[in-house]
């Protein structure tokens, strides 16, 4: 279970959850779940949105397998007949395609997550985090230096192109572009989450 910013930095974190369980339920059995559910993480205030007086609060965005609470926004179920709402799970994707980048960049660089990990539950644990806090290390570093550093070059991370999508190289790091359709590539990534053992695809503050 993971959280991400829009630097595509992991920000919160709980290791070790059973990969059988889907996202809901890792979620629910989580430390990270309980601190959300009770507000125990120190949210910002509610914020007014721009030209109005309407304050909202700040909120984790997530997808169907979560349920849709006063801090945490999910998409409106089924294919939308309405713009508005059409519009809303449009910008809904885009702010979590950052979560999935920012496994993507982790898993294309440690290539510990390409296959199943061979170890204690505690050393696979502690690969995970290690990983998370390299991860988050190399980002920083990538923030201040020339933009050819080669962690997270430019065409790395997927660059929406008007109405198309531009994938990030990570993707083909990490598997065939050949083989890219929606059906076997969400397969792949959901797969590929439950070995890292923190299957969640959730991002922070971002819409």
């Amino acid at each position: 279970m993971a959280v991400c910013d829009a630097d595509y930095q992991f920000t919160l974190v709980d290791v070790g959850d059973a990969d059988r369980q889907s996202d809901g339920g890792v979620y629910s059995n989580s430390k990270l779940g309980f601190a959300i559910d009770n507000q125990l993480l120190g949210f910002p205030s509610s914020e007014k949105l721009p030209s109005s007086e309407i304050k909202v609060p700040s909120v984790f965005v997530a997808d169907d397998a979560f349920l849709l609470k006063s801090n945490m926004m999910k998409p409106y179920p089924g294919k939308q007949g309405d713009v508005t709402k059409s519009i809303f799970n449009y910008r809904l994707s885009r702010a979590r395609r950052i979560m999935e980048n920012t496994f993507g960049i982790a898993t294309s660089r440690f290539k510990v997550f390409r296959r199943p990990i061979i170890a204690s539950e505690s050393t696979a644990n502690s690969i995970a985090r290690a990983v998370v806090a390299l991860h988050n290390y190399l980002m920083v570093i990538r923030s201040h230096t020339e933009s050819s550093y080669n962690y997270c070059p430019p065409g790395y991370i997927d660059v929406d192109a008007g109405a198309s999508l531009k994938p990030g190289n990570w993707r083909r790091d990490i598997y065939p572009i050949d083989c890219w359709t929606n059906s076997n590539w969400s397969d792949w990534v959901q797969q590929l989450l439950a070995k890292c053992k923190c299957s969640a695809r959730k991002i922070q503050g971002v819409l």
